[in-house]
């Protein structure tokens, strides 16, 4: 049976049609599987962050269900306090995503983490790259990926697919490379923090030109969570694995610096420029450098580049801010709620003493009036004075009551 696909707006909770359009229309980048190639040192830094599974066969992709999950994509789930705090919505259920779920599914642990360096002299880190003491940044031309040594390109490249995925890794700016330079190292990362981040950063995106990062991972979550998934649903076919052929690939792919150009004598002989022939001299416009004009071109087109990369880099800093602000804002609203139930809760047990009082008080006039009519009674009842026994002697209050027989007799 062929699955056909049906939007039911009534399954997308916190999504609109439009932002349902463009996560749709987003490009899915799966990980992809490590296979053996000749260089140790990427098995041992596996080895020491534990990540086995994230370098394993990458569970099945369900394209559809990707682009839904980043479509109803929670908004208020890094708000503490909210209803659905590290929850999001995927196809009419809540399903917890934090980093500790993503820990959780790659089967890693958090022991021995070392924060990414905020290096200021990014030198060192060229120098430990490349081995060269040229000025950073790294987004000039020269500074590609292929250029690393082989044990660091392939690092780069199982990276770019399965820690922080890119489709551009043909050169390297500087949140790459201090990353690079980090794990290079043998220093454990807190992986799972890195990787929501990263998710929850473009499920908080409303434009249609974006890349559905982390399909896999995505998919094995919801399928754990008991997301509904048709027995026909499509799967996605994913490319081949990370190995040596990938290595070779990448060296091949180079991009050639900026403002070169073929010498001559360097085209093959069928490419030799042939020897102008000659014209009659005619009036021209004067001639152009079409080189200067072509590096200017794409100087400018690595500027604006760098831009893009800086702009990008500070909005994350500033979502990353503005979720701080947000949960700081619901932490104070949390804690006045806390301070205004603590006031009616004071003024209820306020008003329960005034009643338990008022009810004591009425008792207590109900007995003094009982004590009164008590009071009464007896001094209705007592003896006259004739009847009571003198006061000047007070042994007679001891004394038998009189009798009628004759006191001489005994």
């Amino acid at each position: 049976m062929k699955f056909e696909y049906v939007v039911d707006l009534g399954m997308h909770f916190h999504t609109t049609p439009s932002r349902f359009t463009f996560a749709i229309s987003w490009v899915d980048f799966s990980e992809h599987e490590l296979d053996d190639f000749p260089h140790s040192e990427l098995y041992n830094l596996i080895d020491i962050c534990g990540w086995s599974k994230i370098a394993d066969t990458p569970h099945k992709v369900y394209s559809q269900l990707i682009h839904e999950f980043y479509a109803n994509f929670n908004q208020d789930i890094d708000i503490q306090g909210t209803e659905h705090y590290g929850q999001t919505w995927v196809r009419g259920k809540w399903i917890m995503f934090t980093p500790r779920i993503i820990n959780s599914y790659y089967d890693i642990t958090t022991d021995d983490i070392h924060p990414l360096p905020s290096i200021q002299d990014m030198g060192e880190v060229a120098r430990f790259l490349y081995g060269r003491d040229d000025a950073w940044p790294l987004l000039r031309r020269d500074f590609e990926h292929s250029k690393l040594a082989d044990s660091l390109l392939i690092l780069n490249i199982f990276v770019s697919h399965n820690i922080d995925p890119t489709r551009h890794r043909t050169t390297i700016n500087d949140a790459r490379a201090r990353l690079l330079y980090h794990l290079a190292h043998g220093r454990k990362m807190d992986l799972g923090n890195y990787i929501y981040t990263l998710i929850s950063m473009l499920g908080f995106q409303t434009d249609k030109r974006h890349t559905a990062i982390f399909p896999a991972l995505i998919s094995g979550i919801c399928e754990a969570a008991g997301v509904q998934i048709s027995p026909a649903e499509p799967v996605m076919k994913t490319k081949g694995p990370i190995n040596r052929f990938a290595l070779e690939n990448a060296r091949r792919h180079t991009a050639r610096p900026v403002g070169a150009v073929p010498d001559a004598h360097n085209l093959p002989p069928e490419q030799q420029p042939a020897v102008p022939q000659p014209v009659a001299p005619q009036l021209a416009a004067p001639p152009v450098d079409m080189i200067a004009m072509l590096r200017q071109i794409l100087e400018g087109q690595a500027e604006h580049t760098r831009l893009i990369v800086a702009t990008r880099t500070e909005m994350r800093a500033m979502q990353q801010e503005l979720a701080t602000l947000r949960a700081r804002m619901d932490s104070f609203r949390h804690a006045h709620m806390n301070q205004e139930s603590c006031q009616r809760n004071t003024d209820i047990e306020q008003r329960r003493i005034r009643a338990d009082y008022d009810e004591v008080k009425r008792h207590l006039d109900r007995c003094t009036g009982q004590l009164d009519d008590i009071h009464d009674k007896i001094c209705r009842h007592a003896p006259t004075p004739s009847q009571d026994p003198s006061p000047a002697d007070p042994t007679a209050l001891f004394l038998p009551a009189p009798s009628d027989q004759n006191p001489g007799s005994i």
